[in-house]
């Protein structure tokens, strides 16, 4: 169930999950139609001619779900410091720097193709990242913007964007 401006309504998701090793992911979208919770401003529902103006009724809401310790770090003064690296899987990806992603940087050359260089790293126990790896070796995932996060709560995040909304 989705609430927002008080007006619910049931939602439903596809989301994949991973296991890999002791490390468990979720990745998962809801597309949301604005106008079912009267968020009506610049919509083609109820105005016209709107052109350049018009607003998608539809939003996107990509998710997920992390472990604590994950979720931690991405709130520490590192989370700054990304960078672009195919060291984890084989797939070019942004994560917070660390001394596994510097020392090989100039070495990508010589990874395996994705998935298989993520079977070779998890024998250093770095990917996937659990509370027993090594942090010099994790694998933190980041966007470019990690530090620019303010909710540790997604509930606080969502009531935070609703209220956005309506200034």
């Amino acid at each position: 169930m989705l609430t927002i401006k008080d007006i619910s309504h049931p939602v439903s998701f596809i989301a994949s999950v991973e296991i890999i090793t002791d490390f468990l992911h979720s990745l998962g979208e809801i597309v949301i139609d604005r106008t079912m919770y009267n968020i009506r401003y610049g919509s083609g529902k109820f105005l016209q001619n709107l052109g350049d103006n018009l607003i998608h009724d539809d939003f996107v809401l990509q998710f997920k779900l992390i472990g604590q310790d994950h979720k931690d770090k991405l709130f520490t003064a590192e989370a700054k410091y990304t960078t672009l690296t195919k060291v984890f899987t084989g797939r070019l990806s942004r994560g917070i720097r660390n001394r596994l992603t510097e020392e090989l940087k100039t070495h990508e050359n010589l990874f395996a193709p994705y998935p298989l260089q993520s079977k070779f790293i998890g024998l250093l126990k770095a990917y996937p990242a659990t509370a027993n790896s090594n942090p010099d070796f994790k694998s933190y995932w980041a966007r470019q913007s990690a530090s620019l996060l303010r909710h540790r709560d997604a509930k606080i995040l969502i009531e935070t964007l609703i209220n956005d909304t309506k200034k």
